[in-house]
């Protein structure tokens, strides 16, 4: 005989499934004081509230995958594929412009692709080789130990190629490398600043190793202070907060370890720490509401009501006939520009 509902007594929270507990935590997103709040009932709320997993499936349903920092590729997937009739050329693509791009296919459709349209090579970033270029006119396009092009071995035999290295020697013993002076921040760009573009530093060095020693040659070239995965050297950083987030791990910057105690730069965590980028994001969403603004007449500028206003007032700015903006202020870990001209 089952026990009556009311015999059962009252549910409590510690009752309720794990998945029941999530569910409330991103009911509760909005406003992550109240997730916050909800933490603190218990241990186990707060277990709950502490998992990276949730908290990472919560920014990106509020701001998208492109606030999400890329996870450290295993040595698996940092080694290039291996496919059954072709040879690997880390870094070197023979393509000509007229060869067809197929972006969106993988490694194994590329192949397929090739041996159908009796093609020489594919590249790693789509495009079917139908001809190759001579050897000696390939071009050095990426220091990355899984980027470059597949070449048929019969295309290797009849226009009697030189065979790539091996894998060992032919680049990084891991990507990105360790190198002594530098400081990697993993998924991070700092725009602009650049020196030297990756073409440079592709046709001079044949690995990201070169470029990073080169750079660090006491005597030599101490203005540059970091050098990007791609191999674009920077005499300039902009501040911290205002780097942007790329989703790849190993797409970063190369920081001289002096430069970043002078900058006093903060090292990227191995494994993100989601929670603390919410609690930064949340910082960056500043209310309309609580901003003070001049030329506030409703003619230039005006402050109105709107539903795709994300604020909690659900107020915002509006511009009007604007030829320039000048802002001035303080932003807790952002960036931004007074008296930059508009044309708006």
């Amino acid at each position: 005989m089952s026990a009556s509902a009311e015999d059962a007594g009252p549910c409590l929270l510690t009752d309720l499934p794990e998945a029941c507990l999530r569910g409330i935590v991103q009911c509760l997103w909005h406003d992550a004081r109240d997730a916050a709040a909800f933490a603190c009932c218990c241990s186990i709320t707060r277990g709950v509230c502490d998992e990276q997993l949730l908290w990472r499936e919560l920014l990106v349903q509020r701001y998208g995958e492109r606030v999400i920092p890329g996870m450290k590729p295993s040595p698996e997937e940092a080694r290039p594929a291996e496919l059954g009739g072709f040879l690997f050329y880390q870094g070197w693509d023979g393509s000509e412009d007229t060869d067809v791009q197929h972006a969106a296919a993988g490694l194994a459709q590329l192949a397929k692709l090739t041996q159908d349209a009796d093609a020489e090579a594919f590249t790693t970033s789509g495009k079917v080789v139908k001809c190759l270029k001579p050897q000696a006119a390939w071009r050095h396009s990426s220091f990355r130990p899984t980027e470059g092009m597949f070449v048929r071995k019969a295309a290797v035999q009849y226009r009697q190629l030189k065979e790539p290295q091996p894998a060992q020697d032919q680049a990084d013993d891991a990507w990105p490398p360790s190198v002594p002076g530098w400081v990697y921040f993993p998924s991070c760009v700092s725009p602009g600043h650049f020196i030297d573009e990756p073409q440079a530093a592709l046709a001079r060095y044949a690995t990201l190793q070169a470029v990073l020693h080169a750079a660090a040659r006491p005597g030599q070239r101490q203005h540059i202070i970091a050098v990007t995965t791609e191999g674009e050297t920077k005499g300039k950083l902009r501040p911290q907060a205002c780097w942007e987030v790329h989703p790849s791990y190993d797409t970063g910057l190369y920081v001289r370890a002096t430069a970043v105690q002078q900058m006093r730069l903060v090292p990227s965590p191995a494994v993100p720490d989601y929670r603390q980028l919410c609690s930064k994001l949340q910082q960056l969403r500043l209310d309309a509401a609580h901003m003070s603004c001049a030329w506030l007449n409703d003619q230039y500028l005006s402050l109105q009501e709107t539903r795709d206003s994300p604020a909690g007032s659900g107020m915002a700015l509006l511009l009007n006939s604007v030829w320039w903006l000048d802002v001035s202020g303080s932003i807790p870990g952002g960036c931004h520009t007074t008296n930059r001209p508009g044309g708006m």
